[in-house]
């Protein structure tokens, strides 16, 4: 895939340091792959359709997402829900719920990683 086809959020602070990418911009990621390896797309191609979904995400939650989809009409790319749809056109769906649960695991918690037990009930007397 070809480099800087979509920004990252936070740009690199110079030689030596990462760009770093928010759970949106992964998912365009993720999506723009899907396109390109299952499909054949081509990234130029669908580069500034994904960033434009990128852009349209930024006030959607992560969890208000799943049971939804990405759907092109052939001009734009949109988020509706995943239900049945009664397409009197073409259309390409994209569901979004395998990404996000992808996403979301690499965002959790480390399997090592233990929740403390809770510390019993004292009783403090004065």
């Amino acid at each position: 895939m070809r480099r800087g086809l979509i920004r990252p959020d936070v740009l690199p602070r110079g030689r030596g340091h990462n760009a770093l990418f928010g759970w949106r911009t992964l998912l365009v990621l993720r999506l723009l792959a899907l396109v390109h390896i299952r499909f054949g797309g081509t990234v130029a191609h669908w580069g500034p359709i994904m960033d434009a979904l990128r852009a349209s995400l930024e006030g959607s939650s992560f969890p208000a997402l799943y049971g939804h989809a990405a759907v092109y009409d052939g001009a734009r790319m949109v988020i509706s829900p995943a239900s049945p749809f009664d397409a009197k056109q073409a259309l390409l769906t994209l569901p979004l719920d395998e990404h996000l649960a992808e996403i979301s695991r690499a965002f959790g918690p480390e399997e090592d990683e233990v929740q403390l037990p809770l510390l019993p009930p004292l009783l403090v007397k004065r």
